[in-house]
């Protein structure tokens, strides 16, 4: 006749609560986590503000802005530099 430890079944049944708990939790994580990535609207996650239009005066203005002297002699070494 075979004898039946009940300590052994113990262990069993309480490592396999333990393995539901696991299984449970990790599905209640992942439900949530794609709960919140639906909710999130698009508009939020990319600021579209910072990608306004410039009007062409405002361009006009940088560009005079620009102090195009330095240019001309930055140029002058490169020449001599690809001359050599």
């Amino acid at each position: 006749m075979d004898t039946i430890n009940p300590q052994s079944e113990n262990e069993d049944k309480s490592k396999l609560v333990w393995w539901v708990i696991i299984i449970i939790v990790f599905l209640l994580i992942i439900t949530c986590a794609v709960f919140f990535w639906r909710s999130i609207p698009y508009t939020s996650v990319i600021d579209f503000s910072i990608f306004k239009k410039d009007d062409i005066s405002s361009i006009e203005k940088d560009l005079n802005a620009l102090d195009t002297s330095i240019l001309g002699s930055e140029l002058v070494d490169i020449e001599k530099e690809i001359n050599q």
